[in-house]
């Protein structure tokens, strides 16, 4: 107990202990418990490149859209400058 006590005049390890539980409520309190982080509506260009080439997987309508469908062809150049790559695949 007096070594706790001794410590705690030290202004460097109340820092470091200060930091390190603001830390953890800030992080795992907060941001993983309380609030999480929750993405909606993300657009085709924000996923990873595995979920981009699933995409087009949902029918044969956006690999060969029909002329003047302007939906499926919204759907592709949201999926940014890598469509036709990932369109390949």
């Amino acid at each position: 107990m007096e070594a706790i006590r001794q410590q705690s005049k030290n202004p460097l390890a109340v820092g470091i202990v200060a930091f390190i539980v603001g830390l953890f409520i800030g992080l795992v309190i907060l941001g993983w418990w309380l609030w999480p982080v929750q993405w909606t509506d993300a657009a085709p260009s924000d996923l990873r490149p595995e979920f981009q080439e699933n995409l087009p997987a949902h029918g044969n309508r956006f690999l060969h859209p029909a002329p003047g469908c302007r939906v499926a062809q919204q759907r592709i150049a949201e999926i940014g400058e890598n469509a036709p790559q990932i369109l390949a695949e």
